[in-house]
């Protein structure tokens, strides 16, 4: 019998569902054979669907009981499908207490396994795995000894061609599931679209343990799995709940993603809580990711707001580039007279903006690239001309809205500046004979408010600062500030 990767890669998955740890799959996943010290009476050494091998030191003292491999068979089936096994001789096809067992040549977890010990007795043991080439077991009572102590093997590995005697018995009553309507959303994909699902699973009387849907590309290598838990008690189940697959995307640590101009295999595994599954053929789908044709990625043009400027403007560029896959990031290098003065970084923006401090001929390089890596560059684009004011900054008056006021009376102070280049900025420090009550900072507003509380003599010195960084100052004329006084109330 030939046990397929794929298979195997189930049911080793399938089993650490079991277990509530989900791995992805990657080649083959046989559970290790390892050999076991017997310390303890009743030692417990593993486990399957909730129902443990117990060993006792010590050998040809389990050969009937409760620690014989008989005894495991027996409470293995009773716990998992209510039924009483018997008849587990020598030679001999096991009995049930409900429908009858007969040979597989398509062993399954769950199924009884058979074969001869050195001695041509017969040994019993259940199936725990189905790998490449063999198959995983759990057992009671295949011991030794060695220097007095005992030992005995987790996972050991059986198979057709080299096991004396191996047969596997599986029972008539044993619910497989079904699946109906089992649909791909598409047959042909490209890279970055959705993948998902359809069709009902049934357990046909039994509930539903795991769900699995494992992509594999040609060489056999997982490119995507899609694990679900089903609740407790589901009977049956939809697969359009389980979570779409990204075509281009992996799924957990595999290294292997579908990609353009390759065909892929989907497989449906499922386990139900007694153990039951689709077998060595699991319901497959095929679908195809298809090749996109790409668009030159071009940029197209590169437009600056203003070809001319004086130092200290803001100078923005946009750059317009179409074709490429997926999104396009722009990343802009700003130059002075060939130099580069300003790195940008890639963003989404196709927009940016630069204030220059000196005289010169402005030019930016444009990249941009796109979902795939690819860019794009133009260089030495929209030059813009900057120039120094040849108007040197001037403040030629700070006035305040009154000359006296009463305390608690508002006072505003314009200031008025030319000359300069770029944008002016305004600061005001309000004084309070000759001392500094308030400072303000750095705005395009040119006037400012200030209310006294105290009677003095207020003043303000403002601060002008253009795009250059150069800047001046010029105090105001005073304001005398009295105290108010509040009237008589009349009658007294």
């Amino acid at each position: 019998m030939k046990v397929t990767k794929k298979k195997s890669l189930l049911y080793s998955v399938i089993a650490l569902v079991f277990l509530l740890v989900a791995l992805p799959i990657t080649g083959n996943a046989a559970s290790l054979q390892t050999r076991v010290e017997i310390k303890t009476s009743g030692q417990v050494v593993d486990s399957f669907n909730g129902v443990e091998a117990k060993y006792i030191p010590g050998t040809g003292n389990s050969n009937t009981g409760t620690y014989s491999c008989a005894g495991y068979v027996k409470a293995y089936y009773s716990t998992v499908y209510g039924i009483t096994v018997s008849n587990l001789l020598t030679g001999k096809t096991p009995n049930a207490s409900n429908g009858s067992f007969s040979v597989t040549d398509t062993p399954e977890p769950g199924d009884i396994g058979y074969q001869l010990n050195s001695s041509n007795s017969g040994h019993w043991f259940i199936i725990k795995e189905v790998n490449d080439s063999d198959f995983t077991v759990i057992e009671q009572n295949w011991k030794w000894e060695d220097e007095g102590n005992t030992y005995c093997y987790i996972n050991r590995h059986v198979s057709f061609s080299e096991t004396s005697g191996f047969k596997v018995f599986r029972w008539s009553e044993r619910t497989s599931p079904t699946i109906s309507n089992f649909k791909l959303s598409a047959s042909t994909f490209s890279v970055g679209e959705q993948l998902s699902f359809s069709g009902i699973i049934s357990g046909n009387g039994d509930t539903i343990k795991a769900i699995q849907l494992s992509i594999f590309d040609a060489d056999d290598h997982s490119v995507g799995v899609q694990l679900y838990r089903s609740e407790p008690g589901t009977a049956t189940f939809d697969l359009s709940r389980v979570p779409s697959y990204t075509i281009g995307s992996n799924v957990g640590s595999t290294s292997y993603k579908t990609e353009a101009g390759n065909d892929y295999d989907v497989f449906l595994y499922v386990t139900l809580t007694g153990g039951g599954s689709f077998g060595s053929t699991p319901p497959s789908r095929s679908f195809t990711v298809s090749v996109a044709e790409v668009p030159e990625l071009i940029i197209s043009n590169v437009q600056p707001n203003k070809t001319s400027a004086n130092v200290g403007d803001t100078l923005t560029w946009t750059a317009t580039a179409t074709g490429g896959s997926g999104a396009l990031k722009y990343c802009f290098y700003v130059f002075k007279n060939g130099t580069v003065v300003e790195r940008g970084s890639y963003g989404t923006a196709k927009t940016y903006a630069y204030t220059p401090t000196a005289a010169g001929a402005y030019t930016v390089r444009v990249y941009v690239k796109d979902g795939a890596g690819t860019v794009a560059t133009q260089d030495n684009a929209a030059k813009v001309n900057v120039t120094a004011s040849a108007t040197p900054l001037t403040i030629s008056s700070v006035k305040a809205n009154k000359t006296s006021a009463n305390t608690g009376e508002s006072i505003t102070w314009t200031a008025t500046a030319t000359g300069g280049s770029g944008t002016l900025k305004y600061c005001f420090y309000v004084f309070r004979n000759d001392t500094v009550v308030e400072r303000g900072s750095y705005g395009t507003a040119r006037t400012y408010t200030y209310t006294p509380q105290i009677l003095g003599i207020y003043t303000v010195r403002v601060y002008v600062k253009d795009g250059t960084g150069t800047s001046i100052n010029k105090t105001s004329d005073i304001v005398l500030i009295d105290v108010f006084i509040a009237p008589d109330e009349p009658g007294i």
